[in-house]
């Protein structure tokens, strides 16, 4: 994933948690803000391209020994990149997996995803 669509900053990650919509799942949450409806801390934007959809993942030690930690970031990066050019707008996503998550198989991970982002509004259904 490129680093222009990757989600960095403490105070982003808060205003993130704090502002935007929160979609949970049996093995997943994830939270959607739209940039379209609010800047979010505009001073952060001005220097980053304001027409991509931004991701940050965070796993917890409860999730895992670093090296799971580091593969369900590959996967969920993976994921994203083959669904973002379906993604048409300005959001910025954070995806924070549960323990059962890292049991699915690859093909049910894009599948809750996918339900997910569709659920919030962003991703047109397939």
């Amino acid at each position: 994933m490129k680093k222009k669509n990757s989600l960095t900053g403490r105070s982003l990650f808060r205003e993130v948690l704090a502002k935007g919509i929160k979609i949970q799942d049996r093995y997943i949450r994830i939270y959607v803000f739209d940039r379209n409806k609010e800047e979010l801390n505009k001073d952060r934007n001005d220097c980053i391209d304001s027409n991509t959809t931004r991701i940050g993942i965070t796993l917890t030690r409860h999730f895992g020994k670093a090296y799971e930690r580091n593969k369900m970031r590959r996967r969920i990066k993976a994921l994203y990149r083959k669904l973002l050019p379906n993604i048409n707008g300005e959001y910025n996503i954070i995806v924070k997996p549960d323990k059962g998550f890292k049991h699915l198989p690859l093909f049910e991970e894009e599948v809750v995803i996918t339900r997910m982002l569709v659920k919030a509004g962003i991703l047109q259904q397939r």
